[in-house]
């Protein structure tokens, strides 16, 4: 039932000031594991600069992890090669966070969503315009969006065109890293009803990435909190809602954030938001009012309550 499988996945980035300033390593993702079911959508979620993204783009093959393994239907991603690698690159796509940088603004869409299959050589020219015009009927366009270019839409309409260019080689598993987060609320729900259809239609597994949970409790099956580079907790994604068990997720849902366009954040400011912290205890201590003498000393622990892992001093 498992198509994708993360196991003691870390990824460490060394960060410093300076050409002689002194330099730290940081686990941007922290020894974390998790799977993701067939037809199901799983959730990451979390604040800026938990690690979100860093495990996307470790799924990707974009990045090489400092340690751990990613399983994609039972064969490790990091020893693929050759056509293995192709096969792979074909069945996972990617939605990326900002559909203004995503697309070429120089290629026609029709060019952009042929590039695809002509990189891996899927019929001729006549079929290929046969699968696109299929593919931009499913995301709510019509075949006029063919000899026009990016600048020529706007933000909800170049966010369809990147779905339906993750869609076009009819992969098995599609990333969505933040793909609401440059977008007006107004078009934020039909982005995110149109997940929710395609999924259901074209039977795909989603890995939904967001710092908002109102968005993944709609969305989402099961979720999985980050906090600084570690899940914290992770489970069904309703009773995870309805009943947080660790503090972070506790506010998390409590401040209820509304969604905006993240700005990026420094080398400096990641370092800084590490500094102070024990290495030896929980990350989440300095903010936490439940804090307690092991919380500083000791890292908590994954363990299962109530059919979810918590990572957390309170359960142990």
């Amino acid at each position: 039932m498992e198509i994708l499988e993360v196991k003691n996945l870390t990824r460490s980035f060394q960060v410093g000031h300076g050409l002689w300033g002194k330099k730290t390593i940081i686990n941007a993702v922290d020894d974390i594991s998790f799977s993701v079911k067939r037809n199901e959508v799983f959730a990451l979620v979390g604040e800026s600069g938990s690690g979100k993204s860093t495990v996307a783009r470790l799924i990707l093959r974009l990045l090489p992890p400092t340690s751990g393994h990613i399983y994609f239907n039972s064969t490790d991603i990091n020893q693929l090669k050759g056509q293995d690698l192709m096969s792979y690159r074909r069945n996972m796509q990617v939605v990326f966070q900002d559909p203004f940088a995503s697309l070429n603004p120089r290629m026609r869409i029709i060019d952009t969503l042929s590039e695809p299959l002509i990189v891996h050589k899927i019929g001729n020219k006549e079929e290929r315009l046969k699968i696109i015009k299929e593919i931009l009927q499913k995301v709510g366009l019509s075949d006029d969006v063919l000899n026009r270019y990016p600048h020529e839409f706007s933000g909800g309409q170049r966010q369809r065109i990147c779905i339906a260019r993750a869609l076009v080689l009819s992969p098995q598993f599609i990333i969505a890293d933040e793909p609401l987060s440059s977008l007006d609320v107004s078009i934020q729900a039909q982005i995110i009803n149109l997940f929710v259809e395609l999924k259901k239609e074209l039977n795909i597994s989603l890995l939904f990435i967001s710092h908002d949970l109102s968005v993944i409790h709609y969305i989402s099956d099961r979720v999985a909190v980050m906090y600084m580079g570690k899940i914290v907790e992770m489970g069904n994604t309703e009773e995870v809602y309805d009943e947080p068990l660790h503090p972070y997720t506790r506010l998390l849902i409590s401040s209820a954030p509304k969604i905006h366009r993240e700005a990026p954040i420094s080398s400096r400011q990641i370092k800084e938001s590490f500094d102070g912290i024990s290495t030896d205890g929980c990350a989440f201590e300095p903010r936490c009012q439940f804090s307690k003498g092991t919380c500083k000393t000791a890292k908590p622990q994954h363990t299962t309550i109530k059919g979810r892992q918590v990572a957390c001093h309170l359960y142990t």
